[in-house]
Parts: C-alpha cells; sequence; structure tokens
C-alpha cells in the first residue's frame, strides 16, 4: 500500500470511527475505560498531519479534521477519559492550523458539521433528537443569513433623507424569516424532551482541559449581534458591545468578520441603525416585536430544558451567565419609538 494512500485512509478511519461508533465507545466509556483510552488514542496517534499540511487541502478540510477530533477528544473527555500525551498532541496541531479556539465551538456543531453525515454524541432515539437540534439551529442560521443580507444592504442604501418611504417589501421578508425560526425553534424545543437535551447538551460545555476553551453554546453565534447593530446602531448598549468585542473569538469566523465590518459600517456612517433612519416604520417595530419573541421563545426553552437557568443567575452555559444574558436581550429596543 502506498504511504500515499495510507495518509488518506488514516483520515478516513477517524471520520467513519466518529460517524458510526463514537457513540457506542461513549456508552460503554466507563466499562472498558483502558481499552476506550487505547483505541481511541491509537486512532488519533496513528494520523499524518502531512495530508493537511498540503497546499492543496483547502480549509473546510482542515475545519473537517478538527471537527471529527474534538468530537472525539470531547465526547470521551466528558465520560472522564483522557487520551494519551501524544493524541492530545497531534488533536492541538490540528487546532492550531484550524486557527480557531481550542474546544468544541458552536462554529463546529453548526456550520462545519456535515449535513449529509451529522455528527452526534449519542445513539439510538437520543441521537434522533440530537440531530434535530444541530438540523434547526442549521436553518435558523440559514435564515439568519438571507436576514443579514438584506438589512445590511438596505442600510448602505439609505440616508436621512430616505426615511419618509412608507415601505421597504425587503422588510417584510425579514419579518417572514423571523416568523419561520420562532416557528423551527417551537418544533424542534418541543420534539426534543429535557432529559434527552440533558445528555447530549454536557458534550457542548466547555472542554475540561483546553486551556482557552469556551464551550459550544448559541451565544457565541454572531447572527443576532448582526441583525442588532443593524437595526440599533450607536444605540446598542455599550456592555453588549463590549461583551461582542470579548468572545468575538468564539464566533463563527466569518459571522465576526462581518460582524466587525458592520460595526465600523456603522460608526463610520454616523452610528445609525435603521431603527434610527426609519423612525416611523410600522415594519421596523414588527421586526422588533418578533425578534422580542423569538428570544423569549427561546428563554422558556432553555427554561424548560435547563430549569436551573430560570432559578439561578449563577448558572452558566459555554462559560458565561447565562439568565441575565438571555433577560437583558430580550429588552432590546431595535425600533426608534
Amino acid at each position: 500500500m502506498s504511504a500515499e494512500l495510507t495518509k488518506f485512509l488514516s483520515w478516513d478511519n477517524l471520520h467513519s470511527f466518529v460517524k458510526g461508533s463514537l457513540p457506542v465507545l461513549l456508552e460503554e466509556a466507563f466499562a472498558n475505560r483502558d481499552h476506550v483510552t487505547s483505541t481511541a488514542s491509537a486512532l488519533v496517534e496513528n494520523l499524518n498531519l502531512e495530508f493537511l499540511g498540503s497546499p492543496s487541502v483547502e480549509n473546510k478540510e482542515i475545519l473537517s479534521a478538527r471537527l471529527d477530533l474534538l468530537f472525539l477528544e470531547q465526547g470521551l473527555a466528558h465520560r472522564g477519559i483522557r487520551l494519551s500525551d501524544k493524541a492530545f498532541g497531534v488533536i492541538g496541531d490540528v487546532v492550531t492550523m484550524s486557527d480557531r479556539p481550542p474546544g468544541l465551538t458552536y462554529e463546529d456543531l453548526i456550520f462545519s458539521n456535515p449535513r449529509d453525515a451529522i455528527r452526534v454524541f449519542t445513539s439510538g432515539q437520543l441521537a434522533v433528537e440530537e440531530k434535530l437540534f444541530y438540523e434547526g439551529h442549521m436553518q435558523i442560521e440559514d435564515n439568519f443569513g438571507t436576514m443579514i443580507d438584506i438589512l445590511y444592504h438596505l442600510r448602505q442604501q439609505l440616508s436621512d433623507k430616505d426615511n419618509d418611504t412608507p415601505e421597504y417589501p425587503e422588510l417584510n421578508e425579514v419579518a417572514t424569516l423571523l416568523t419561520e425560526n420562532m416557528e423551527s425553534m417551537a418544533a424542534f424545543y418541543n420534539i426534543i424532551q429535557p432529559e434527552s437535551f440533558a445528555v447530549f447538551s454536557r458534550f457542548h460545555e466547555r472542554h475540561p482541559y483546553r486551556e482557552g476553551a469556551k464551550g459550544a453554546g448559541g451565544q457565541f453565534s454572531a447572527s443576532l449581534p448582526l441583525v442588532d447593530i443593524l437595526l440599533m446602531g450607536d444605540q446598542t448598549p455599550v456592555e453588549i458591545r463590549n461583551y461582542w468585542s470579548r468572545t468575538m473569538n468564539y464566533m463563527p469566523k466569518n459571522g465576526a468578520i462581518l460582524l466587525q465590518e458592520v460595526i465600523t459600517y456603522i460608526d463610520n456612517a454616523g452610528g445609525k441603525g435603521l431603527g434610527e433612519l426609519l423612525p416611523n416604520s410600522n415594519q421596523i417595530r414588527r421586526i422588533d416585536s418578533l425578534l422580542r419573541g423569538l428570544r423569549a421563545r427561546h428563554y422558556r426553552a432553555v427554561s424548560t430544558h435547563i430549569p436551573e437557568i430560570a432559578i439561578n443567575p449563577g448558572i452558566t452555559t459555554a462559560g458565561e451567565p447565562t439568565n441575565q444574558f438571555l433577560k437583558t436581550r430580550i429588552k432590546l429596543d431595535h425600533s426608534d419609538r
């Protein structure tokens, strides 16, 4: 067998293992700890990193390798199993190549997770619900992507002289997509049982032993911050903008780049968001109402699936205070009332 073919086979073995065997391995972790540790470590140790360093390898392939390695390592870590030092080093090298934070991120779960072969930590009915959770968020992010394109384009077209226009058809599309997101969220949270969520969401928590990891919480999505800044401009509360600055490195990379671009554009264009440029717009008021509704529905879902968050502000998700984080954002006013 050629060395070149071996390079590909070793990575194919990893991908197949994570897709097919990892969920079962996680269920058995406590019964055969030594066997699990040696099997998983050997799989990683035998990988050839020269393949990823080749100029012909695209970034998406590096992100795919990162995803599978962190699924393997973080899944086992949350079951109390640490891979060999050599395997730990190999995974660290791939994390460095990816130029993304250590530990599993929201970007890994929702943006890098291949839609035709979604990675999960669980098996059986649990896997059905876990997959639905990821698919639901993927659809929501797709809709937000369209909304952001619309709002950014409109903001670039408007000036203070344009605010007498009675209606912008594209804002109706934004409202429709927000309504779809509310319905999608309600649908998948109604199917996913709190007991199931408790099982698979523990794997999303902060990596136990990779320094600098934050976890894979949806609070690190760049989508709602982009909608907020486009609508509110410099009326966005300072503490929220400061939060974005502190956590931007943990957001999906493309989203973080766009968020910084939009912030710079808004600041250089007088600081006004669409809410201030269109102070009499019933469309903006409707969008504002839908955003509040979306965030309130998300808070209710989180409170149902993680009940302690509703009563204890000290509980954290992905390393940040959750109770106050969610409640503060429900109150944001995106219109110039």
